[in-house]
């Protein structure tokens, strides 16, 4: 993105006079007014990776340069900017109209220090627009504890998540997070409850419950699978069904004239069907948050059916017998990508937790090349292939961001997949020691302490392996004196202690150099050492044990009350310059 002072001012502009409709087709005709043109302002600076918004912002930056100049600057990148025809000219003369009407209004006053804030790209607000503005596919690596996870729930908070939700949107979601991984009976019980109770197959299968779930199972005959789904699951007393096959549980009935309706003990039988039902027709009163993500960890058993499409099991509603049927379900990118694709107006994410503990290319699999950003939809080099499983044709939408996040300490960077580092930018988040500047625990200076933990395990191990300052964070919200000094003990029992040991293979050497115990007088170090002492290997063997008196190896183990002085981690730094 492009981050200048120009820019923040415009965007501030924009948001003070923002509230007039904006000018129809885009343009700026003469008589609009400026809140007219500022809320065009802020809709082309905001939106960078639409061929208008990269021409209004290179205008926006360069006020002074001639339309001749824009055209030899402006690359002809994804989406197309045409140079050649009526495009930039249009583009180039609205933008120069809207910043004169914006800069020339005398309506233009300073912002409040929070609207200022808002917009205003600094440190803490960046994560806002870079879900917008940056590179579609970003992994976040670091070692544990140094904020990743803190860091992509802001970036979903700001990025990709809608506070307030109106009615249509509220209703999409339900059918995205709901309707999409039901079974075709629950799916026509929330249909028919949402129709009132009663209606013919035509007007079950027109209602978007029944639209979703076909498009989703990839269904050919839809209404086919809804009348025998309806046959096998219809009352065994219907006067009006003789299907032999029944299935559970019973919950339809039909009359004389093909209308379909609840039969038996479907109230109980149908309770999630028709809570989603409800919740489709009443938003709540006050909106939930619309999430535009959805959320993976890789493991290693984790594969492309489970991410892309693959095979279920499920009992055959359609085939006489009951038996076991396998049909292809959409995995977790599939489906996001189809609700990307039928709301283009937003930006939508697919986080990957732990992103290098899964096999790439068993999970991708041919999806590895349609997620460059210039293959997706609209780029000029769209690529798309057909599915094994369904046989669809299938390409990323534009407006899907990937997003992962790993943990250095469980795998170098260096072994990830070269297919998944060429196609991913990747962000470090390592040890920020500034956050801990002012946090002490009595005479101890945490930032301190963990900056010389920090340099010894560099030095003894690597950079991948170092300890986040997350560990230490929370100790700012526990009021001083005994309960912080509790929780610090506590944390380096149960947390540092365990990380140092995994870390190290137990090598309690390395782990008494890492906390300076060889530094520190006795009954002030974490892990102390026994030598062997002439005679132990005739203790514990007996005569004639052949075993050299002199490979007896050290004995190490905690120091319970060392943990009670704060010295014990004064000491950790003391040493240092």
């Amino acid at each position: 993105m492009e981050d200048t002072e120009r820019i923040r001012e415009m965007l501030e502009q924009a948001f003070l006079k923002k509230g007039a409709a904006q000018p129809a087709e885009g343009n700026v005709p003469s008589g609009t007014t400026p809140a007219a043109a500022a809320a065009l302002m802020e809709r082309r600076l905001q939106n960078s990776h639409a061929s208008n918004g990269r021409i209004w912002r290179w205008v926006v930056n360069n006020p002074h340069a001639g339309m001749e100049d824009a055209r030899r600057a402006l690359p002809n990148e994804n989406g197309g900017i045409n140079k050649s025809g009526s495009q930039l000219q249009q583009e180039f003369r609205n933008c120069h109209r809207a910043i004169q009407l914006i800069e020339n209004s005398s309506s233009t006053t300073r912002l409040s220090s929070s609207v200022r804030e808002e917009i205003m790209m600094d440190k803490n607000a960046e994560l806002s627009t870079e879900a917008v503005e940056l590179p579609l596919n970003r992994i976040y690596y670091g070692p544990p504890g140094t904020g990743k996870t803190w860091t992509l729930t802001e970036l979903l908070k700001q990025g990709y998540t809608q506070a307030k939700a109106g009615g249509e949107e509220w209703r999409q979601q339900v059918i995205a997070e709901r309707i999409v991984t039901m079974t075709w009976w629950e799916a026509i019980a929330a249909a028919l409850h949402d129709l009132g109770g009663r209606a013919k197959v035509a007007q079950l299968r027109a209602h978007p419950f029944i639209q979703a779930i076909s498009q989703v199972k990839n269904s050919k005959n839809v209404s086919a699978v809804m009348w025998g789904t309806l046959q096998h699951h219809t009352v065994i007393d219907s006067a009006t069904v003789n299907t032999k096959l029944r299935l559970a549980p019973a919950v339809f009935d039909k009359s004389e004239d093909s209308v379909w309706f609840f039969a038996g003990d479907w109230e109980d039988a149908c309770v999630d069907a028709i809570d989603v039902a409800k919740a489709f027709r009443n938003p709540p009163e006050i909106s939930e948050q619309i999430k535009r993500y959805s959320f993976v960890t890789f493991h290693q058993s984790y594969g492309y059916e489970e991410f892309v499409e693959g095979l279920r099991p499920v009992l055959d509603d359609e085939a006489e017998g009951g038996q076991v049927r396998y049909e292809i379900r959409p995995g977790a990118f599939k489906r996001l990508c189809e609700r990307a694709r039928r709301e283009p107006q937003y930006r939508f994410a697919m986080v990957i937790d732990e992103i290098n503990r899964g096999n790439i290319s068993k999970v991708f699999g041919e999806l590895i090349t349609l997620i460059e950003s210039d293959k997706r939809e609209g780029a000029a080099n769209v690529l798309s292939v057909l599915l094994p499983y369904s046989g669809d044709a299938f390409s990323v939408p534009r407006n899907v961001d990937i997003i992962g996040t790993m943990n250095t300490a469980d795998r170098s960077l260096a072994l990830l997949d070269t297919a998944l580092r060429r196609r991913f930018e990747f962000v470090p988040m390592l040890p920020d020691i500034t956050l801990l500047k002012d946090l002490r625990v009595g005479e101890i200076k945490i930032a301190r302490m963990l900056e010389a933990i920090n340099r010894r395990i560099e030095s003894l191990y690597d950079r991948d392996h170092a300890i986040g300052h997350a560990f230490f964070i929370d100790l700012g919200q526990i009021p001083e004196g005994v309960e912080r000094f509790a929780a610090l003990k506590a944390v380096f029992r149960t947390r540092i202690l365990p990380l140092l040991e995994e870390y190290f293979f137990e090598d309690w050497r390395k782990i008494r150099l890492v906390l300076a115990d060889n530094q520190k007088s006795e009954g002030r170090q974490f892990v102390i050492r026994s030598d062997g002492e002439e005679g132990d290997l005739e203790r514990l063997f007996g005569r004639d044990h052949g075993l050299d008196e002199h490979g007896v190896s050290a004995r190490y183990g905690l120091d319970v009350q060392a943990f009670d002085h704060e010295d014990t981690y004064v000491g950790i730094y003391s040493t240092l310059a």
